[in-house]
């Protein structure tokens, strides 16, 4: 089976998007209307209250809690005031005082801030200065006059596009990020489409931000089904489906601004099945939700989260046991490693991770076991880092959360 985009929009409460390759379920996002998307929003706030403790204030952007904003997230290039003191947010040079938050910002200031981290258990959301719009395949970074390339680009398509991303018409303080995207066109004609395009989405934010009153919402993010085709189609998923008529014209208008000629992959589900009961996803998704997910061979992994961290424990299970031992540990290892991976994409799992291999004592298996893991998650577009397997079996992973955990956007605790 190709690899295809299934969007399911027909529940009024809940949208979800799924990838699926060769039949296996690579990626998985919900959004429910109990509790929306709210990361990369930007609002007009009013400081709340200053913590210099913390060195942070505490913004009200008109939500049930106030966001928190630390000093180290506030660019003062993108601030409307100065701040008071000549000195410098990281210290500096002949003697300058390093800056405190009560010299950056006030009670009752209003300031432009945008949400970089949801609201998670008990902790607020987390809010910054340095902003950024994503586009297809760039992100804008107003305040900023740096250049970058995601570091998952190697090699010579590293230098193209260098090379492409100097010759842009930029304005002074707009920074550019190339975003890990295939499918950009050997011109740069993409390239320049996107800067256009999230140029006047800025000056869109700019022109609401003046004209509204603090707090309220200045620009929401896309929704789930454009976030999905814009971050994560690429020339391999062959078809899109959609089982809305609504939502399929609305995509098609979509794709067609950002990537003109990719209209024909979208697909209008009209089957008699639910669309993901169709492709077979919906057994697959039970396993997102489960803290036992079974490995073909028998074995399993049991996944237990605290609020430190993860722990991911691999068993053997029911796996056929040769006369090897060694073998056996390092076949079910192999076969966890690709689903732990894989687990921690489709439950968005951020923080510190711990593996719990089963033993091995060859150097060589242990070796490759580590590379495999590194290889699974590259295909991972969170930021990440993993370790070698320690004496006692234990590979560490420290993984950037990019979204609400899937169990929390479905399950409310009960009281």
């Amino acid at each position: 089976m190709p690899k295809v985009m299934l969007i399911n929009v027909t529940h009024s409460e809940e949208s979800r998007v799924g990838i699926m390759s060769e039949g296996v379920l690579e990626s998985f996002e919900i959004e429910s209307l109990s509790r929306a998307h709210l990361k990369g929003n930007i609002y007009k706030g009013i400081v709340h209250r200053i913590h210099p403790a913390l060195e942070a204030a505490f913004v009200d952007i008109g939500a049930e809690r106030d966001a928190f904003l630390p000093l180290d997230e506030i660019c003062f290039k993108n601030l409307d005031e100065e701040p008071k003191s000549n000195g410098r947010a990281n210290g500096g040079p002949g003697g300058k005082r390093q800056l405190r938050i009560r010299d950056v910002l006030r009670p009752g200031q209003q300031i432009l801030v945008q949400i970089t981290k949801e609201q998670f258990a008990n902790k607020p959301p987390t809010i910054s200065t340095f902003y950024s719009l994503p586009g297809r395949h760039l992100v804008l970074l107003p305040g900023s006059d740096d250049t970058g390339i995601s570091r998952r680009i190697e090699g010579e398509e590293r230098d193209r596009l260098r090379k492409a991303v100097d010759e842009l018409k930029r304005e002074e303080g707009f920074g550019l990020i190339v975003r890990t995207v295939a499918g950009l066109e050997e011109n740069g004609d993409d390239l320049t489409r996107d800067l256009d395009y999230l140029k006047r989405l800025w000056a869109n934010v700019q022109s609401a931000a003046k004209s509204q009153q603090a707090p309220s919402l200045v620009y929401r993010e896309h929704d789930i089904v454009q976030r999905a085709i814009r971050d994560f189609y690429t020339p391999d998923i062959s078809e899109i489906y959609i089982d809305d008529e609504d939502v399929f014209q609305r995509a098609r208008d979509f794709l067609r601004a950002i990537i003109p000629g990719s209209e024909s992959v979208l697909r209008l589900y009209r089957g008699e099945q639910p669309l993901f009961s169709a492709f077979h996803v919906e057994e697959q998704i039970e396993s997102v939700f489960g803290r036992r997910v079974p490995l073909r061979s028998g074995g399993s992994i049991v996944i237990d989260g605290t609020e430190a961290l993860t722990a991911i424990d691999v068993n053997s299970g029911g796996a056929v046991r040769g006369a090897n031992p060694e073998e056996t540990a390092f076949r079910t290892n192999r076969e966890a490693a690709g689903e732990v991976a894989r687990q921690l994409r489709l439950r968005d799992i951020g923080g510190i991770i711990v593996v719990d291999f089963i033993d091995m004592r060859d150097p060589q298996h242990i070796r490759e076991i580590e590379q495999l893991m590194r290889d699974e998650m590259r295909l991972d577009k969170a930021r990440h880092e993993t370790s070698r397997i320690s004496s006692l079996g234990l590979m560490q992973i420290s993984r950037q959360r990019l979204r609400p955990a899937a169990a929390a956007s479905s399950h409310v605790t009960c009281p």
